[in-house]
Order: C-alpha cells, then sequence, then structure tokens
C-alpha cells in the first residue's frame, strides 16, 4: 500500500481556453439540430446530414479530449508521480533514489519550451498546463523535468515572506 503523499495537485486547462471550443461545440449543435431535426439545410452552403453527422462526433470528440486535459502530481516518501491525461494515463513514478535535486522554479513556458503541453526542449522535458512556475526534477544521468504547478504561486501569496 502506498503512503499518503506530502503533496497533491491536479491541474485543469483554464476555462477561457476552453470557451472558444464551448462555443463551437454550441453553434455545431444548433446547425445539427436546424439540419437533422427540422430538415432546413443549415449555413449558406448546407452539406449532407452524414457528413455533419461526422463532423459532429470529430467535433465533439476533440472537444472532450481538450476540456479533459488534467496534470496530476502527487509527492510522497518514495518520490514524485505525474500524470497527463489523455495524453499519459498512467502514473509516471521517479523515486528520490534516482533523483539529485528536486526545488521550484520561475520558467518561461513559451521561451524555455515553445509553450505549454509535454515539451521538449535544451531544458529537457516538460509538463505545463498553465502559469510560468514548476517542480524542477534534476536526475542522476543528468535529464531534467518540469513539472508545472499552480501552487507554488499561492503558497508565496500565503507567505510572503
Amino acid at each position: 500500500m502506498q503512503a499518503k503523499p506530502y503533496f497533491k495537485e491536479r491541474q485543469r486547462s483554464p476555462f477561457w481556453l476552453l470557451l472558444p471550443v464551448y462555443l463551437i461545440d454550441a453553434l455545431l449543435a444548433y446547425g445539427c439540430v436546424v439540419q437533422l431535426g427540422f430538415g432546413k439545410p443549415f449555413g449558406t452552403k448546407p452539406t449532407t446530414n452524414s457528413v455533419m453527422i461526422l463532423i459532429a462526433c470529430l467535433v465533439f470528440l476533440l472537444s472532450y479530449a481538450l476540456s479533459s486535459i488534467a496534470l496530476d502530481t502527487e509527492i510522497g516518501a518514495d518520490g514524485i508521480s505525474v500524470r497527463f491525461t489523455p495524453f499519459i494515463w498512467r502514473w509516471k513514478r521517479y523515486s528520490w533514489d534516482k533523483v539529485s535535486a528536486a526545488y521550484v522554479t520561475e520558467y518561461s513556458p513559451m521561451r524555455d519550451f515553445g509553450g505549454w503541453g509535454i515539451k521538449w526542449g535544451g531544458g529537457g522535458t516538460a509538463y505545463s498546463i498553465s502559469g510560468n512556475f514548476g517542480i524542477q526534477l534534476v536526475f542522476r544521468d543528468g535529464k531534467r523535468l518540469l513539472i508545472g504547478t499552480a501552487r507554488a504561486v499561492q503558497q508565496e501569496k500565503q507567505h510572503p515572506n
């Protein structure tokens, strides 16, 4: 049985980032109701019903995937665990005996890694959803992993020493 983690965090995509996706979903749902439900062609160049259904399924599936993005982090006595659904479903565990350094750092997602998500760059690998703070792991073999965190900012605001 695994011990209770010292630190646990779940980050999700910000609502404002998903708002355009939800607006496209609403427009497409309206178009489906108009064309499939009422039999009136939707738009100035309407498509066939079968293509409308196919597009709706693909767009709704993509929307579900985007809205289900989450970065989970757990830190415990045995190490640190991370998963980035829907890209990495299983927990990736890194034991402390393979880590030479671990610290919270401020970084630039765009400059250091080319944006948010799962990124590879000169600074190693990064898992991030938003913000510019992360837990930097430096492994004994020289590899680096940065795990984004929103809690570093919260802790800093609570304790302004």
